[in-house]
Parts: C-alpha cells; sequence; structure tokens
C-alpha cells in the first residue's frame, strides 16, 4: 500500500450482506410503526401545497418552481407575501402528483424518506464509529422515536425529511473527504448542504458547525489549524453556496425583506428566560415525548427569579460543564452533545421570527438524533463494556454503572428488557397517534381535547364542519370561541361563520348582525368581512346597499376577485335596462344609502354635440383613492328625469370625464349626478350653449 493511500478501515462505507440485511430490517420497522398512515387523507397545509397548488400539476412548471414561493398559487406576490422558499419540497410534490393524485402515495413517499433518512443514520453512525451495534441501534431508536409522529404522518411536513437527509448527505461526505483527501466527496459535501438549504431554511447554520465539530472533537484538529486557508477553504465553499441560495432566493421572494417578526418584540428578560426554559422543555420532548400534542403552549415570561427558569438554567449549565469536560479530551460523546446544542438552534430562531406558537414536534426531529446517539451509546457501553471510551478517566466516571450490572451477562439482560420496553412502548404511542391524522377533523377535536384554548384550532374545525355541512356543529364550535377568547385575533372570521350559519337558517336579521361584527372586528384588515355583507345584500336584491361594502373590499384588496365579480354583477343589473332609470334615480338621491355631497369636486366645462349624440366634459379633484360609481353616473332633466349614461370615460392625466349622452336630450339635460363609493353621490349643473 502507498504511503498516502487510505486504509481499509478508512475507505468508503462498504454495503455488505449484513448491511443489505440491516436495511430490510429497518423497512419492516418502518411499516410495523407507520402502515396504517397510508390510508390518511391531506390535512393542513397539504390542500394549499398539493390539492389546489397548479405549479405541480405539469412538468412545465419547473421554472415556478425554482423561482416561486411555496403558496404561489394562495397569494397575490411572492416577493411581498412569502417568507419561504422551499423549491425541492415543491419538486418532489411535482414528481409524486406525476405518479397519482391520490393522498396514499404522498404519504408512502414520506415513508420512503424516512426509511432512507434511517438508513444514512446508520452509515453515518457507522463512518464514525466503526461499530456496527452502536449504528444499528441509533437508528432503530430513530425510527422508532415517537416524537417523529407528526413529520411522518404529515405530508407538507416533508421538508423536515428532506432537509434532514441532505444535511446528514453532506456530513458523510465530509467524512469520507476526511479520511480519503478526494476533492469529489469535498464537492458533494458543499452540493448536499445547497440541497439541504433549497429544502428548508433552518439547515443554514447546521452543516458548519457540525463540520467543526467533526474537525475539533472527532478528528481531533485544534483550533489555530483550522485556521489556516487549507482548512478554511472548505467553510469558503460552504459559504459560496449560501451565496448562490440566497441569490436564487432574492430573485424568487426578495431574500429576507419579508421575514416574519413577533407581533410584540420580546424584552432580553424574555429572550433569557425563553432560551433556557425552552431548551429544557425541547430536552423533555426528545427524552420522554409524551404525551404528543399538535398544540403546544409554551408560555413567554420575562421572570428570572422563578423557579422554572432557575431549575432550567441549572439543567442547561450542569450539561454544558459535562460537555466542556468532554470536549478537552476529545471524546465522540462530547460531539453527541455538540450535536444535540447545535441541532436546537433553528428552534430558538424560530422564537424570533414566530408567534406565540413558538413550538411544535417537528422541529425536534433533527434534535432526536444527538438524542438517539446519547441513548445508543450508554446502551452500547453496557452490553460491550468499553465501547467508545477512548479515555481512561471517562471511563471511570462510569465504573459504579459496570459495578450495578456484573457480570456481563447481567448487563445484556438488563439492556435486552430495556429495548424491548422502549420497542413496544414505542409501537403502541406511534401507531396509536397516527390515527388522529387520518382527516383534519379528526386532528383538530383530539387537538382539542388535549388544548382546548387553542383557538385557532377550533377555528379550523368549525370551518371543517361548515364545509361538511354540519351548520350546527359549527355553530357549537365558533360559540365557544366567543366564549373562551373574545379577543382571539381572528375573531372577524368567526362572526362571519356565525353570519353564514344564521344565514343558512333563514334568519336575515341575525346573519346581518354577525356580518356587521366581523366588519367591526376587523379593523379594515380583510377584504372578506365586507365583501360577505355585500354578498348577503346582493343576495337579497338589495344591490345600492351592497355597493359600499364591495367598494370597501377592493379597497383594502385591490386584486381580491370575489368583490370584483360582485361589483361587475351589480353594474350588468343597472345596465341591462334604461327603464327603471327613474327609480334608480330616486333609490340613489332620496333613498337613504348615499348622501349628497356639500363639496365641489366635479365642476363642468363643455359639451360638444353632433346629430346623434353629445359629448359632456367635467374636471375633477377627487380624493386620493376615492373610486366613482361609473354605472350610476346619471343626468338629469328639468323635469327630475334620469337619463342615460353611455360609454362614461375618465382621463386620469388630465384629471376629466366624458359622458356620452344621445342627442335628442340635448337641451333637456340641467345636472349629472356622481355616485361613489363611500356613499355619497356628486350633484354637477350645466349650462347649456
Amino acid at each position: 500500500m502507498r504511503k498516502n493511500e487510505p486504509s481499509s478501515k478508512d475507505r468508503l462505507f462498504v454495503f455488505g450482506r449484513k448491511e443489505t440485511l440491516i436495511f430490510v430490517v429497518f423497512a419492516v420497522f418502518v411499516f410495523l410503526f407507520y402502515a396504517n398512515s397510508l390510508f390518511h387523507g391531506f390535512v393542513l397545509d397539504d390542500r394549499a401545497q398539493i390539492e389546489q397548488n397548479p405549479q405541480i400539476r405539469s412538468i412545465l412548471n419547473l421554472p415556478k418552481i425554482i423561482f416561486g414561493c411555496a403558496f404561489e398559487a394562495n397569494r397575490q406576490d411572492c416577493v411581498k407575501d412569502s417568507f419561504y422558499y422551499r423549491p425541492i419540497h415543491t419538486l418532489l410534490n411535482l414528481l409524486v402528483y406525476q405518479v397519482s393524485v391520490q393522498p396514499w402515495i404522498f404519504h408512502f413517499v414520506n415513508l420512503v424518506v424516512f426509511l432512507f433518512a434511517a438508513c444514512l443514520v446508520f452509515i453515518f453512525s457507522k463512518l464514525f464509529s466503526k461499530n456496527r451495534f452502536f449504528s444499528l441501534l441509533t437508528a432503530l431508536l430513530f425510527i422508532i422515536h415517537p416524537i417523529h409522529t407528526e413529520v411522518v404522518n404529515w405530508a407538507s411536513a416533508v421538508p423536515e425529511l428532506l432537509s434532514f437527509v441532505f444535511v446528514l448527505l453532506s456530513m458523510i461526505n465530509y467524512l469520507y473527504y476526511r479520511r480519503t483527501k478526494r476533492p469529489l466527496h469535498l464537492i458533494l459535501n458543499v452540493v448536499s448542504y445547497f440541497l439541504a438549504l433549497l429544502s428548508k431554511e433552518s439547515a443554514l447554520p447546521i452543516v458548519p458547525l457540525a463540520i467543526f465539530g467533526l474537525d475539533l472533537l472527532l478528528f481531533r484538529i485544534n483550533v489555530k489549524k483550522l485556521l489556516r486557508f487549507e482548512e478554511l477553504k472548505k467553510y469558503f465553499l460552504l459559504a459560496g453556496s449560501v451565496v448562490v441560495y440566497f441569490l436564487m432566493r432574492l430573485a424568487a421572494i426578495g431574500g429576507l425583506n419579508n421575514l416574519p417578526t413577533r407581533g410584540n418584540h420580546f424584552s432580553i428578560a424574555e429572550a433569557i428566560n425563553v432560551f433556557f426554559r425552552l431548551f429544557v422543555y425541547c430536552l423533555k420532548g426528545i427524552f420522554f415525548p409524551y404525551p404528543l400534542r399538535f398544540v403546544h403552549y409554551f408560555q413567554i415570561s420575562s421572570d428570572l427569579l422563578g423557579l422554572s427558569f432557575i431549575l432550567s438554567f441549572l439543567a442547561f449549565l450542569a450539561l454544558f460543564l459535562f460537555f466542556l469536560f468532554l470536549a478537552r479530551r476529545k471524546s465522540v460523546l462530547a460531539f453527541f452533545l455538540f450535536c444535540l446544542f447545535i441541532f436546537f438552534l433553528p428552534v430558538y430562531v424560530f422564537f424570533v421570527v414566530a408567534g406565540d406558537n413558538v413550538f411544535a414536534e417537528r422541529y425536534l426531529f433533527l434534535p432526536s438524533l444527538g438524542a438517539c446517539w446519547l441513548i445508543a451509546y450508554f446502551l452500547s457501553f453496557l452490553w460491550q463494556k468499553d465501547y467508545l471510551i477512548d479515555s481512561q478517566k471517562i471511563s471511570s466516571l462510569f465504573a459504579p454503572i459496570l459495578s450495578a450490572f456484573q457480570p456481563h451477562k447481567k448487563r445484556r439482560i438488563f439492556v435486552l428488557g430495556l429495548l424491548i420496553f422502549l420497542f413496544l412502548s414505542a409501537w403502541l404511542i406511534v401507531f396509536t397517534r397516527n390515527k388522529i391524522w387520518k382527516n383534519n377533523i379528526t386532528l383538530f377535536r383530539t387537538t382539542l381535547l388535549q388544548t382546548p384554548q387553542a383557538s385557532h384550532i377550533r377555528e379550523y374545525l368549525a370551518d371543517e364542519l361548515l364545509a361538511a355541512g354540519d351548520f350546527e356543529a359549527a355553530k357549537t364550535e365558533d360559540e365557544e370561541i366567543l366564549k373562551r377568547e373574545p379577543e382571539y385575533m381572528y375573531i372577524s372570521h368567526v362572526y362571519g361563520n356565525l353570519a353564514d350559519y344564521y344565514r343558512q337558517k333563514g334568519e336575515p336579521e341575525k346573519a346581518e348582525e354577525y356580518y356587521l361584527k366581523a366588519i367591526e372586528a376587523s379593523a379594515d384588515k380583510s377584504y372578506k368581512s365586507y365583501n360577505n355583507l355585500g354578498a348577503f345584500y346582493l343576495e337579497r336584491g338589495e344591490y345600492l346597499k351592497a355597493l359600499p361594502y364591495f367598494c370597501k373590499a377592493i379597497q383594502i384588496d385591490a386584486g381580491a376577485p370575489e368583490p370584483q365579480s360582485n361589483l361587475s354583477r351589480i353594474a350588468s343589473v343597472f345596465g341591462s335596462n334604461e327603464e327603471n332609470l327613474p327609480l334608480l334615480y330616486a333609490d340613489v338621491t332620496a333613498g337613504g344609502i348615499f348622501k349628497k355631497s356639500e363639496e365641489t369636486r366635479i365642476k363642468y366645462t363643455k359639451n360638444n354635440c353632433s346629430d346623434k349624440i353629445c359629448l359632456f366634459r367635467f374636471s375633477t379633484q377627487l380624493a386620493s383613492g376615492e373610486i366613482l360609481l361609473p354605472f350610476l353616473i346619471m343626468g338629469v332633466s328639468d323635469s327630475g328625469t334620469a337619463l342615460g349614461i353611455a360609454n362614461p370615460s375618465f382621463d386620469q392625466q388630465n384629471n376629466e370625464i366624458t359622458l356620452e349622452v344621445n342627442s335628442k336630450y340635448r337641451g333637456q339635460v340641467n345636472a349629472f349626478i356622481f355616485p361613489n363609493c363611500e356613499g355619497k353621490y356628486y350633484q354637477t349643473t350645466i349650462s347649456h350653449d
């Protein structure tokens, strides 16, 4: 063997007969734990990202996938409205959609990616430990971990799986590069990191820090050497992939200018409190994942003297000091603890940008690997006595544990019994938990049994029940929100649902009351409340009464299609029969809906008549954002009779309105009325030449 050629121990991972059998065992365990998820439907974001997403219906949409946002079909402007840029996720959905549009195929893909992730856990663990038993145990613990049920069951949570896969591929290729010095593996390390970024934003700090941990704690390279250009170049390559990622992100959604932020900026005391308490809360989630919840309420507090904070601080401090103790000895155990710390970083980042719900079980998918390593480490230690203990000082720490489980056979019986208990209890939790992901109603009802104060889940449930035609049940849920949380941030939607209920029940007065409450609660933030009340009046034939609400909806969101369509519908009704003009004029001027304005914002300038038509021109000084209703503009004769107007036009550059009147009315028109969206109308008299 040549001097610089790697030894057989350091060569690439070899897939032998045992490894193949191990991967088959992994597939069996994935099937045993998650087979019932294949029969589930779509839930939550699955509808927007899969069912209602036109991006994934044709391979021709590939450019839109690379340079678009995750919810482009549901947003007016990706650059303004979206933070998430995950083209790998959308690309996977596109490919799966070409095979089948049924939910089971998307759940099956989740299982396949999860199985692949478990295989990578085994490969990575085997590469740095060179111990098959430890690696097998780590991967099996990873498969059965109950905290993964949310990610595996929820089709839209596949970015967690994809990001995890590419993060591990990056770290695996870095191990290969360290041992073989082949540039190909360094390139694959960078490419995998780039794909992890395109899968989920949270991968950004993970790979560089994990590589630093590998160098410092496993390869035992001191910091001084790591600062040399020869070592720094790999970080420069990673930085290059970050630059390319941000350029793509900038082209697609405008970089980070749309970064979501907490409604109320937290204080320094709150940040310190949450840092330590959230860390311990996450530790509890990965080491004791029961009971599982879709919604976790984590109380934001600034109390630095409370028992909860003090205990959390002491737990963090003890773990950190233990890490420093191990780090001085370059122990593999120190690397596990290091990964446990850095894998939690995205959870803290999410706290900065999220609302009150700062924790979800899917955020623990990556950190759970650190827990699996630690548990497998100690079980392997008991099974094999001195496995991975590379220092006599470290080994002496666990002497009491060894002495408690002598002889060797006794330790193995204990480990085997513990593993059987873990596997059976995990299967019972996971297989039972899978069932709640069957559909939205099952998920929401189960969640509310655990966290009845989750008003947003109750709102989702009411919407589902309403869509299913169960109006009484939907009403019960909406009324429960009003009772529990009258200041709920989306209370206008709740009022709107109740209004829809009473409209369906044939109680118009009650329906109108709740539509008006929805408008009051929306505080002009949602066009839907105004459009819904306008549609209610439109349905009742009260067209003029509906107009101001459609106008207000358009002013709030000019791109909203519903109020535009409703407004056009009213315009067609008014313009369809000239015989109704006298009645329409009376309704506008004396019906109580429109009020005559005392302001003079529209002035008559001149007219020009031919044999067939007369053109009347007016100069305008309308307020900013003021909208006239052209289909309600009418000429008025000396006798007060309304006359029809044809082809009204507005020259924005010259602020001039031109009205076309049949020449047979020459000399009869003495005034025009110009109704606007605010429920006012301007009346302008004219002089005849």
